[in-house]
C-alpha cells in the first residue's frame, strides 16, 4: 500500500514537472493580447535563445572566442534594444497628453450636442427635457430648478 502512494506521489510529481512549462508559456501568451507587444516578447525571446545557443555552441569548440565574444556583444546589443522597445512601447501606451486631448474631444462633443440645450443632469451632463424628474442616460434624480 505505501509503495503505491508513492509510486502515485512521484508521478503526479514528474507530470506536474514536465507539464508546467506548457502551462506557464500558454498563460504568458494570453496575457499579451496586444500584437505588436507580442511581437517584441518573440523577438526577446528569439534572441535570448540564440544568445544560450551561442554559449552552448563555444562550449563545445563551435565557435572561437573572439567570434563568439562578437556575436555574442551583437545579439545581446539586439536584444538590449528590444528591450527598450518594449520598455517604450508599455510606456506609450499611456501617452502623456493622451488625457487632455480626450478632455477636448468631450468637451466638443459636449458643445455640440448641448447646443439648444437649457437644462443638463448635475451626474453626467446627459441633456434634460422639460418635465424630466430623472436623467435618461443615468438614471440619477433631476433637481428642481428654483422659479
Amino acid at each position: 500500500m505505501t509503495l503505491l502512494l508513492c509510486s502515485a506521489a512521484l508521478l503526479i510529481i514528474v507530470l506536474y514537472l514536465l507539464l508546467r512549462p506548457i502551462w506557464w508559456s500558454q498563460a504568458e501568451d494570453d496575457r499579451v493580447a496586444d500584437p505588436v507587444l507580442a511581437d517584441l516578447y518573440a523577438q526577446k525571446e528569439l534572441l535570448y535563445n540564440n544568445i544560450r545557443e551561442m554559449e552552448a555552441d563555444r562550449r563545445v569548440g563551435k565557435f572561437s572566442n573572439d567570434d563568439f565574444q562578437r556575436f555574442s556583444k551583437q545579439s545581446k546589443e539586439k536584444a538590449a534594444a528590444v528591450l527598450r522597445q518594449i520598455d517604450a512601447y508599455q510606456q506609450g501606451i499611456f501617452l502623456p497628453g493622451l488625457d487632455e486631448a480626450i478632455e477636448t474631444a468631450i468637451g466638443a462633443k459636449r458643445s455640440v450636442s448641448l447646443v439648444g440645450v437649457s437644462r443638463v443632469c448635475s451626474q453626467c451632463g446627459a441633456p434634460l427635457q422639460p418635465g424630466d424628474r430623472f436623467c435618461g442616460q443615468c438614471g440619477a434624480p433631476v433637481r428642481r430648478e428654483a422659479t
